[in-house]
């Protein structure tokens, strides 16, 4: 039996994707189409809306909170960037080792904060971060290190990074299992292959897995 025979037919894949691609148009494009139509308006309220062309724009370019806003995101996805997938590929490499014990209790406390509401993660983390009581400066304190409690959320210095720590922890674990699935796609032939040529260890990471990798690595970049 040949790959056609078992392809389906066009109009099932269509019925198939058509929901998912309907709910994204509504949710995503047309909202997205709509902003982009009212930009070009100037409204102050009521049912009058003028046409001014390209104006808010312009404005926008000469906003400087704009700029500052703009860096400030471009830093949190680089951090999420880096983050996210460097972490998850670091523990997805040690899960795959034959000294972890408890693989699937491992993956799925990692896993648990994906699942979590972005508003309980949110309160969550304001709490580690208080200055008074929080977490993170109790053990600092315990530590005697009371010269580096700082509010986290208030000084300018480290906002930027205090507020990316949640993103980075909460979605550690959905690229945790994106890594692992693709790991064990890797025929063991190869690795056993290494073992006998002596790619052991890091070399085993750096030469052979993340390499044969490489492919789920382009998909996830473009997703944070």
């Amino acid at each position: 039996m040949t790959s056609r025979t078992l392809r389906p037919k066009n109009r099932v894949i269509a019925a198939y994707l058509a929901p998912g691609l309907l709910i994204y148009c509504f949710i995503v494009i047309i909202p997205l189409f709509i902003s982009l139509i009212y930009s070009l308006y100037n409204y102050s309220g009521g049912a009058s809306m003028k046409f001014i062309g390209l104006t808010n724009y312009r404005h926008l370019i000469k906003d400087m909170d704009f700029w500052g806003s703009f860096k400030n995101n471009l830093i949190i996805i680089l951090l999420s960037m880096v983050g996210q997938i460097g972490i998850a590929l670091v523990i997805t490499v040690f899960m795959m080792s034959k000294l972890l014990k408890l693989k699937a209790i491992h993956r799925n406390i990692i896993f648990l904060p994906v699942v979590v509401s972005a508003i309980v993660v949110g309160f969550l983390w304001t709490i580690i971060y208080n200055k008074d009581f929080g977490l993170l400066n109790f053990l600092l304190k315990s530590l005697g290190l009371e010269s580096l409690i700082i509010p986290w959320l208030d000084n300018p210095k480290y906002v930027i990074i205090s507020v990316s720590m949640p993103i980075i922890w909460q979605y550690i674990g959905f690229y945790l299992v994106i890594f692992l699935a693709a790991i064990q796609s890797i025929p063991n032939e190869i690795y056993e292959s290494a073992d006998l040529d002596g790619a052991v260890g890091i070399k085993r990471s750096m030469y052979i897995t993340i390499p044969l990798m490489s492919d789920t690595l382009k998909v996830v970049l473009p997703a944070i």
